[in-house]
């Protein structure tokens, strides 16, 4: 293929693979709009919240994978999995509560520490692998997704938010739908951020 138009066609793969993720995402969010779980819709067990978690184990995976391909950079790579890893077993709380309330946190930090000390045994690096991600593309993306999951998606959610605009007609389903499904989207953009800097790692290798 010419060389000039082989970067044209495989941005135009990427397009139209990312398109067809976030398709199936809105999918799966119109499918749980259908399912009552325990008399709820868009409940933990629905397939919008699996999806979710499914995106973070990708995206933890991915970037492992990146570290793993460029070993300078497994510093900055070690802190990346680590956080989206410890998010990953934050979405279970719901199940370790049944052990106690809360035990969500320990297994989540253990993780985190561990990842964490692996960063610190590669901190020589650390430095020049972050400024390297500060000026790729992939930032962006990546920056986007954390925004819109963990401030976006909380703030929108908010419960007296819905109230107000709903009023008396208030819906909780509608509320949690919402929500999830602006989580999702999140989520989905780290895993193409994720995907991204793999194939950064991978051509340059």
């Amino acid at each position: 293929m010419n060389s000039l138009l082989k970067p044209i066609f495989n941005a135009g793969v990427r397009v139209i693979l990312y398109a067809a993720i976030i398709v199936v995402a809105v999918l799966i969010v119109h499918q749980d709009a259908k399912l009552v779980v325990d008399g709820l819709k868009f409940s933990e067990q629905s397939y919008t919240e699996y999806l979710q978690e499914i995106m973070l184990l990708v995206t933890g995976v991915l970037f492992l994978v990146a570290g793993f391909r460029q070993p300078k950079v497994q510093g900055l790579t070690a802190l990346l999995s680590g956080f989206v890893f410890t998010a990953f077993i934050r979405e279970f709380d719901w199940l370790l509560d049944k052990i106690v309330h809360g035990f969500w946190v320990y297994p989540a930090f253990a993780l985190l520490g561990g990842f964490v000390f692996w960063a610190f045994k590669k901190r020589a690096t650390l430095a020049e692998s972050i400024k390297e991600l500060l000026s790729m593309p992939t930032w962006g993306v990546l920056l986007s997704g954390f925004l819109g999951v963990f401030v976006f998606s909380r703030l929108f959610g908010k419960g007296t938010f819905w109230k107000a605009l709903m009023e008396d007609n208030f819906i909780r389903s509608a509320k949690n739908a919402a929500e999830e499904g602006t989580e999702l989207f999140g989520y989905t953009l780290l895993a193409i951020a994720a995907a991204e800097y793999l194939i950064a790692k991978w051509k340059k290798k």
